[in-house]
């Protein structure tokens, strides 16, 4: 993992950062962080029902995922589907991407990237990314809590977006890449570490809301898609800790 250089800059003249990761999966903490510590995220959702800090997502950019994602018989859910864009969905990009003409460094946080990052590479080859990733049996518990899914329906979704991040990481070189552990003692020395990894000042960054809840992790090891679902959070764990160490 190292740092970013000055071939990381885009057309504009700025630099770019995506977070990558799935739903319930830290992706919030780490955009709210990244933010705090002078990334641009624009006007952002601040505040939800299931998060107390909100999700810090741009609805412009959520509207083009979905639209991205209906259109190919698809959801957040159901992700296995070919996604193409079109014109529509390219002007929209251009246009959001001009919006941070005026920003040094700038980015975005929407699970669903995962599933249309190349429709941004196009525009942004240069882009950085960073990414969170949680035990599936805890986001499974997550989702079970907020959506009433089935454990096993979610380990199913967990294993769709895990999967393609763990192939995005591997066709891309490192990037940082952190598990979501929010109460380890571990955890926010390694999002400090991050950080100055991208470039950001870590200096005083407090985003983590220290009353925050970790779900009980059930033990759901029974579950058909189990194994499958342990097998990649393994080798995420494997790569983060590769990534963690050589950012040191």
């Amino acid at each position: 993992m190292t740092a970013p250089d000055s071939q990381s800059t885009n057309s504009m003249g700025n630099r770019a950062i995506i977070v990558l990761g799935m739903h319930r999966s830290g992706t919030s903490a780490l955009a709210g962080t990244l933010e705090q510590a002078g990334l641009s995220l624009g006007k952002v959702m601040t505040h939800s029902f299931d998060n107390i800090k909100g999700s810090r997502e741009n609805k412009r950019i959520q509207f083009l995922h979905e639209d991205l994602l209906n259109r190919a018989g698809g959801s957040w859910m159901k992700t296995d589907v070919d996604i193409k864009w079109q014109p529509v969905h390219k002007a929209l990009r251009d246009s959001i991407v001009d919006s941070f003409a005026a920003e040094s460094v700038w980015g975005f946080k929407d699970p669903r990237t995962l599933f249309t990052i190349n429709g941004w590479r196009e525009v942004l080859p240069t882009v950085d990314c960073v990414a969170t990733f949680r035990h599936p049996f805890f986001v499974a518990a997550s989702l079970n809590k907020r959506n009433n899914m089935a454990f096993n329906d979610a380990l199913g979704i967990w294993n769709a977006y895990n999967s393609k991040l763990l192939s995005i990481f591997n066709q891309s070189g490192a990037f940082p890449l952190i598990e979501f552990k929010p109460h380890d003692a571990d955890y926010q020395a390694n999002l400090k570490s991050i950080i100055e990894v991208l470039g950001l000042n870590s200096s005083a960054v407090d985003f983590i809301d220290p009353q925050l809840a970790q779900s009980e992790m059930p033990d759901l090891n029974a579950e058909p898609l189990a194994k499958i679902s342990l097998d990649i959070y393994n080798q995420l764990l494997t790569q983060s800790r590769s990534a963690l160490q050589h950012a040191a």
